[in-house]
């Protein structure tokens, strides 16, 4: 787990489960994603997305955060993120 100003940044529990499986069948959430409405597909993955939080730079803001992370904690200087969409 890490935090930013805004965020807090760990790993899906058990309780996130009903949230996520609400959100992957949205089909407004879910367009540039592969096709979750099975209960396994929710419980296979691994992030969250809510359209409230949308355009509020959240997600940059966790990139750069994750990258400071993987930075300082296994001290690797550069890697590739790839966004398909």
């Amino acid at each position: 787990m890490f935090e930013t100003e805004r965020l807090i940044l760990r790993k899906i529990i058990k309780e996130d489960f009903e949230e996520l499986h609400r959100l992957f069948r949205d089909p407004e959430v879910m367009q540039y994603v592969a096709d979750i409405k099975a209960e396994k597909d929710t419980t296979d993955w691994i992030s969250i997305v809510q359209k409230s939080y949308w355009n509020k730079g959240y997600a940059t803001e966790a990139a750069k955060a994750a990258f400071i992370y993987v930075r300082d904690t296994y001290n690797i200087s550069r890697f590739i993120s790839l966004v398909e969409y």
